[in-house]
């Protein structure tokens, strides 16, 4: 089975759907990153302090983006480091290891890493605004086949988002929802939404 639709980051749709040769339509431009993604050294508080180290991430993720935009700030490169590709569900535990000293990632990892001794985030997507673009892009040849899936796709969207900023029971089971399946609980989620 396939998907007709998918909410991604803009780079996750230029390498995956685009990748695999499937043309895409973004529906929405829902919002961009502004903290929720971070390079976090382990014991070191300065970026520049990243050089000669493994790091830790996805790789030919945002996180691998936001790594090379930060790398340039301090006029470093990809050179300069060893990238570690590692998958999501296993980075809180590699950086609890003493093997691992820098990872770059995304809430709700942020989050759980940052709360542990010595971790300190030394860059993150606030400092690059408007990049890390959050999408819901669609199957082109599913929206010419559906003309009507586009409108409904947006118009549940926005229903979601006005039950989301409702201060109303309705609103806050279903974020408590959003957040379970995001791995966190609601103030983790809402610190999500927040960057």
């Amino acid at each position: 089975g396939g998907f007709d639709g998918c909410s991604m980051t803009n780079m996750d749709a230029l390498s995956i759907p685009a990748g695999g040769g499937v043309d895409t339509t973004a529906l929405i431009i829902g919002d961009f990153s502004n903290g929720n993604d971070a390079v976090i050294l382990k014991d070191k508080a300065a970026l520049a302090d990243i050089a000669g180290q493994k790091v830790n991430l996805v790789e030919l993720s945002v996180s691998h983006y936001l790594l090379a935009r930060a790398l340039d700030t301090v006029n470093l490169t990809e050179k300069d480091i060893t990238v570690v590709n590692t998958s999501d569900a296993d980075m809180v535990a590699a950086y609890g290891t003493s093997d691992v000293t820098s990872v770059v990632t995304w809430n709700p990892l942020v989050s759980e890493i940052v709360a542990m001794p010595g971790a300190h985030k030394v860059f993150d997507s606030a400092q690059i605004p408007g990049e890390i673009i959050d999408l819901m892009v669609v199957n082109t040849e599913t929206l010419k086949d559906n003309p009507a899936l586009g409108k409904a796709l947006v118009g549940a969207w926005y229903e979601v988002m006005e039950l989301m900023n409702s201060e109303t029971p309705e609103g806050k089971a279903a974020k408590e929802e959003m957040a379970k399946a995001s791995g966190t609980d609601l103030a983790g989620f809402d610190a999500q939404l927040a960057s």
